[in-house]
């Protein structure tokens, strides 16, 4: 089961991919302080999933 906070972070990636200009535009910084905030609860690997982003 998801927790709130993941859950949020996964709806704020999927619609950052949705609004992004091109398809290899970088990740903005407030999108990976959510993730990185996220290790506190989850595994690296656990977080990587569920954004589907790299785990570098």
């Amino acid at each position: 089961m998801m927790s709130d906070k993941l859950a949020q972070t996964v709806t704020a990636f999927e619609q950052w991919r949705l609004e992004k200009n091109c398809k290899i535009s970088s990740t903005p910084i407030h999108l990976r302080k959510q993730a990185v905030a996220l290790l506190t609860h989850y595994s690296k690997n656990a977080i990587s999933t569920a954004l589907r982003i790299s785990g570098t």
